[in-house]
């Protein structure tokens, strides 16, 4: 009876548990009159600081973390984090905490590096050059629903690795912060690179 009970208690607590919301996340800004904007402040307090403001129509504005009571979320505008209230946006659907993040924008400095994930494709940008690639498979963590990573395959035939972490991050050149770590492994010319830095899910 025990073992039933408990066994329950786990189903009963498997949804919830697989539908927690992921951090970073892109949101849309919903009931700001046309006339109007939505209004980024220093600190998550209405009367703080004014250092930005939101379009009314603005979509995919990328919130990196919420305030402790989930009423003001964490943005980057006019280079400055800020807060914005999380009251006039709206979560954008399928970005749950283990989803797979399929469009994002990672990069790093010394040596100046980025690369782009938009779903299958692959593009880079190194002061050399790089050419672009695809996508080969997604990888997932069995114990951390916070760390992820890809394969890919560049058409020069250099396979590379991507890894994700879900915490807080700096470039180390601006005055933004950012949600996700990365790191990058592959091989440049047959020696071993790696790379470290930041990702954004806005990729404009």
């Amino acid at each position: 009876m025990i073992r039933f009970l408990v066994a329950l208690l786990v189903l009963l607590a498997a949804p919830a548990f697989a539908t927690q919301e992921r951090w970073p996340a892109l949101f849309d800004v919903a009931g700001v009159a046309a006339n109007d904007v939505l209004n980024v402040r220093a600190a998550p307090d209405a009367g703080a600081e004014k250092i930005g403001e939101l379009a009314p129509d603005a979509r995919g504005v990328e919130v990196i973390a919420a305030d402790a009571r989930q009423n003001w979320g964490q943005v980057n505008v006019n280079g400055q984090t800020g807060w914005a209230s999380l009251h006039y946006l709206r979560r954008q659907p399928g970005q749950w905490l283990g989803s797979t993040i399929e469009t994002v924008r990672c990069f790093g400095t010394e040596p100046f590096w980025s690369v782009t994930r938009s779903v299958d494709a692959i593009s880079w940008s190194m002061p050399e050059g790089r050419p672009d690639g695809t996508v080969q498979s997604d990888l997932a963590s069995l114990a951390r629903r916070d760390v992820s990573g890809l394969i890919y395959r560049l058409t020069d035939g250099m396979r590379g690795h991507l890894l994700m972490t879900l915490d807080s991050c700096s470039d180390g050149m601006s005055n933004y912060t950012y949600g996700i770590g990365a790191a990058v492994t592959h091989d440049l010319d047959g020696t071993p690179e790696l790379l470290a830095g930041c990702c954004s899910l806005d990729v404009d």
